[in-house]
């Protein structure tokens, strides 16, 4: 086809000048007419765009790309038909590809240069393959270096994974291929691809040819013709790259290896593991010839150490053996020698409460999983064996912890602490504990415990016996947690709770000389190995080098591990051994897909409004001119953002930087009322915002525990809100805006949640789980205590019509309802009406998040009767996994 003009027009586009061509479209660059920032512009061929499947593949491509926002991932703009050409607008990159920048290198790319490029792509494709999508097409053109950094290019063959909603199984959409009968490009492609079959691990198969030809200069499979290429393919072995380059260790001729196993099993099963490895190869360089993380020793030991390392069994027996010891400077310092994930049995999944506990000795971690019934038992996997054992009499157990001898492990279920050995038995009651919150076991004998989420810390023998208690609850302390033994078996660490938020600490204690000392003030438990004390801070695993002698904390503060599992009992999913391994629980979220929809009173969808995200909480402006909405970028920070209604356009509210929910609009629509904190352990800020993002925010209420907006009274001098206390009771509130003491308007103890003020402002809607379960109420805000029930077989999310002759809510069932009222002395309520039905989201019911819970909705109505509703398109799926370095920082 003929090359647009510059200066052609593509909707608010203007042509600057062609970039390239490929086999779909051309590439342009171009002017955004709006914004004035330059962008690139793929513009399908005019001649395809009556093909069915060609068209479907570039709309696969825009949907691929607009779901995945990283910085090693080319970001897409817009998407547009002009007529009837479709086109993406993406950002425009300046730099060269992989494949130019290797044109012009003999040999391969130096050893740091590969490595950095390597692991950049290896977190671009882990974050696309969080979210279900399948690049199937990564190859050096389709890798741009910038000044910026690396950026993946071009998911027109990415292949989409959803739930189906019935079976939960995977489903594929059905692939669409090119000439060959296959998607990708050959030299690049796994042998299961040129079957036409693709997942996760065919993009981990063209990830290790690339890594092959950035480390080498020459393709890892070539030939001729394309039949010698697929013959390479299928059938032959690329040779190992420490045989073409010696200065490549044998670390990174093992990732490579594994990389471009034929059978997709052998391979690397997940590339959030490959990214693990590639950042441990970047940060712990090891000479070509020696064993992965073993010090130098005599040839023949090395020689018999590689020869165990060809099955999986022999690498974990060795390297529980040896972990990485080493003397840099004359110090002692711990390196990793291997970091893998422990796999979950067949059927199972882990436990809420478990924390894969190390044994002392390093050999062992102990785990909870539960089955399909949702019964939990414990699980032990000794690290030179392949597949984990069950621990019988070990159901219900929660909180596992060690004997210090590395033969039993004890744990609290049904009221009870116990223990049982692990080389079988049955398992023994040491004492009664209600609800334990985490023990430890020292060399003497004694068990330390939390017996309850509001005791001190409880003695008891570990043969059974009365506890007593050593520790003692101060004014401010709500509870002590997660005691840990240090070496000495007398001196031990714990988590005092507090009362509120800045008053929770780290502490260290003695059994023999009591007397309690602050080590941090962040709310965390903490463990101690090899000289250093492990705690989390912001869910990230940190060491610290810490004195036993003084018991003091000195040197630097390194990070371990992110993304580490806080249980709702304030304790961390990690675990330590004195050898300096480390376990840990990392917790991976795919974002739901939600759709802001205008729905009838009859339950038909009449349009959408913006693009589809993990989106909750929508709010109508008064005039429904905008929207404003909660939105979750990176799966753990909300953001409040505005829509216009008739553009689709966003906004993000400026003021509220890492996290922010709950926007109620004032009558006026001029402002918003946000909660916002700027760190996890930063205090909760209700604020009044500009809806149009200008002028500081207005700070209402600032405060330890969540306080969010429910309303405003009709000429906004008052604002109505919701607060939750430390016992986890949502009580509801009202003050001025120009200060003054909050009056209650309904604290019984009870969760009073998800409230609207009526337009007029004189009475609340919420709902209340005084009866045991969630029912709708209505209250007089000018006359608080008294109240109108309005269901009556459970409900909660509660709106009214603008008009104020219906109040809507959500049924157990997910049915929008709707009941007729009629003011006058008091109250009527007629009979309610159910009128469709919504998709609940699956996280809603998650206990961990009541805050957020109370400020969560999924409509809102407009003043013409429609109804806009969050429709969720894919619920949101959280995966837990173990893993464990054996080793630790340097």
């Amino acid at each position: 086809m003929a090359a647009l003009p510059n200066g052609a027009r593509l909707g608010p586009y203007e042509i600057l000048a062609p970039l390239g061509a490929g086999g779909m479209g051309d590439v342009y660059r171009a002017r955004d007419t709006r914004l004035g920032r330059t962008v690139a512009i793929k513009l399908l061929h005019p001649e395809l765009s009556g093909d069915a499947i060609s068209r479907e593949r570039f709309e696969r491509e825009a949907r691929s790309i607009a779901a995945l926002t990283h910085p090693h991932i080319c970001t897409m703009h817009d998407v547009g038909d002009h007529e009837g050409n479709a086109f993406l607008v993406m950002e425009l990159l300046e730099g060269q590809t992989l494949a130019a920048r290797l044109a012009r290198t003999k040999g391969g790319l130096p050893l740091d240069e590969a490595l950095s490029i390597a692991t950049h792509v290896a977190e671009a494709l882990a974050f696309a393959h969080r979210h279900h999508i399948t690049h199937r097409d990564i190859k050096p053109a389709n890798i741009m270096l910038t000044p910026t950094g690396v950026k993946l290019l071009d998911f027109g063959l990415a292949q989409l994974r959803d739930r189906d909603e019935v079976t939960g199984q995977s489903r594929t959409h059905t692939s669409l291929t090119g000439p060959l009968g296959v998607m990708g490009t050959l030299a690049y492609m796994s042998p299961e691809q040129l079957d036409g079959r693709a997942d996760e691990r065919s993009d981990i198969f063209s990830f290790g040819a690339v890594l092959f030809e950035m480390l080498t200069g020459r393709k890892a499979f070539d030939g001729a013709t394309s039949s010698a290429v697929i013959g390479a393919v299928v059938q032959t072995d690329s040779p190992a790259v420490s045989s073409l380059r010696p200065d490549v260790s044998p670390a990174l001729d093992r990732v490579v290896r594994r990389c471009l196993a034929k059978d997709p099993d052998a391979r690397w099963q997940s590339t959030v593991d490959l990214v693990d490895e590639l950042r441990w190869i970047s940060g712990h360089p090891i000479p070509a010839g020696d064993t992965v993380g073993f010090p130098a020793r005599p040839r023949r030991q090395r020689a018999v150490a590689a020869l165990a390392m060809t099955s999986a069994a022999a690498t974990l027996a060795v390297l529980g053996m040896w972990l990485g010891l080493r003397v840099a400077d004359g110090r002692r310092v711990l390196t990793p020698a291997a970091v893998f994930v422990v796999s979950v049995p067949d059927g199972y999944e882990l436990a809420a409460s478990t924390k894969a506990a190390l044994s002392p000795d390093g050999r062992m971690v102990v785990f909870g999983a539960s089955d399909a019934k949702g019964v939990t038992g414990l699980w032990l996997r000794t690290l030179d064996e392949e597949r984990p054992r069950a621990l019988p009499g070990t159901e219900d157990a929660a909180y596992a912890f060690w004997s210090p001898d590395s033969t039993a492990v004890a744990f609290f279920a049904n009221k009870q602490l116990k223990r049982v050995a692990i080389a079988g038995g049955p398992a023994f009651t040491v004492c009664e504990a209600e609800s334990g919150r985490g023990g430890a076991w020292n060399a003497a004998g004694d068990i330390l415990f939390a017996p309850s989420p509001s005791s001190p810390l409880m003695k008891v023998p570990a043969s059974g016996g009365a506890p007593i208690p050593i520790t003692v609850l101060d004014d401010a302390d709500n509870s002590h947690r997660a005691p840990f033994f240090l070496p000495d078996g007398d001196h031990f660490l714990y988590f005092s709770l507090g009362k509120s938020a800045p008053d929770s600490a780290l502490r260290v204690d003695s059994l023999s000389r009591p007397g309690p000392r602050t080590l941090l003030s962040d709310p965390t438990s903490a463990e101690y190995a090899g000289g250093l004390l492990y705690f989390v801070r912001r869910g990230t695993l940190m060491a610290q080098p810490f004195d036993l002698q003084t018991l003091a904390l000195t040197g630097e503060t390194r990070a371990v591990s992110e993304d580490v599992v806080r249980f709702n009992t304030g304790l961390h999913g990690y675990s330590v051994s004195s050898t300096g391994a480390t376990s840990f629980l990392r917790q991976f979220t795919t974002p739901a897909q939600v759709r802001l929809t205008w729905m009838t009173r009859d339950g038909r969808a009449v349009g959408t409004v913006g693009p589809a995200g993990d989106l909750s909480q929508p709010s109508l402006s008064p005039d429904a001119h905008s929207i404003a909405v909660v939105r979750r970028d990176d799966d753990r920070r909300r953001n409040v953002w505005t829509i216009d209604v008739a553009q689709g356009s966003a906004t993000r509210l400026p003021h509220a930087t890492f996290d922010s929910w709950g926007p109620v609009w004032t009558p006026d629509g001029k402002r918003l009322a946000v909660t916002s904190h700027d760190r996890v352990d930063a205090p909760f800020v209700l604020s009044s915002i500009a809806a149009d993002g200008s002028g500081p925010p207005q700070v209402q209420i600032t405060d330890q525990f969540a306080r969010w907006a429910t309303g405003w009274s009709a000429d906004q001098s008052w604002f109505f809100f919701e607060s939750v206390d430390q016992r986890g009771t949502v009580s509801l509130w009202r003050r001025l805006v120009n200060g003054g003491e909050p009056q209650a308007i309904r604290q019984d103890g009870f969760i009073n949640r998800r409230a609207r003020s009526s337009p007029d402002g004189r009475w609340i809607a919420y709902a209340s789980n005084q009866t045991g379960r969630f029912e709708v109420y209505v209250e007089s805000v000018l006359t608080p205590g008294r109240r109108w029930p309005v269901s009556t077989a459970g409900g909660d999310q509660a709106r009214w019509s603008h008009d104020q002759r219906e109040l809507y809510y959500l049924s157990p069932e997910g049915w929008l309802t709707a009941a007729p009222l009629r003011f006058g002395p008091g109250l009527t309520i007629g009979a309610a009406k159910r009128l469709f039905a919504i998709r609940t989201p699956q996280a809603e019911n998650n206990p961990d998040s009541l805050f957020i819970l109370g400020a969560a909705h999924q409509y809102d109505v407009a003043a013409d009767g429609r109804f806009l509703i969050a429709v969720v398109e894919r619920a949101a799926v959280t995966r837990r996994d173990i893993l464990v370095t054996l080793g630790g920082p340097r």
